[in-house]
């Protein structure tokens, strides 16, 4: 797994490529990421861009868990990107998809962000 980011005003959207498995450190660098972008203090909104995730396991959910409630608690969101159907299935087979706004698009979710900021 490897991702890029893209700032734009209070939101960073990270596209994020590959498979979120507790096998790989990746996950951490993702989350760890996330928070700097929060910790900077100019941001306030996150998109995972999830169109080149394959698979996504527990403990990666966990982690975007604990991320989404950070980020909420700082007045913003995490909201994600076009994710694949197996992880929608995996995000609805361990109750949590309803924790997660998921839009189609990158420009759907900024404008929803937007509404936040």
């Amino acid at each position: 797994m490897d991702f890029t980011k893209i700032s734009h005003g209070l939101t960073t959207i990270f596209k994020v490529r590959g498979s979120l498995d507790s096998e790989s450190d990746e996950v951490l660098n993702l989350k760890m990421a996330i928070l700097d972008e929060l910790k900077s203090g100019n941001k306030k909104n996150i998109i995972l861009n999830f169109e080149q995730v394959e698979l996504i396991d527990v403990l990666s959910i966990a982690h975007l868990l604990e991320c989404l409630r950070i980020v909420r608690k700082r007045g913003g969101d995490l909201k994600l990107v076009n994710p694949n159907t197996f992880v929608q299935q995996v995000l609805h087979e361990h109750s949590v998809s309803h924790f997660f706004e998921i839009y189609p698009t990158e420009s759907q979710a900024m404008v929803s962000s937007r509404k936040v900021a």
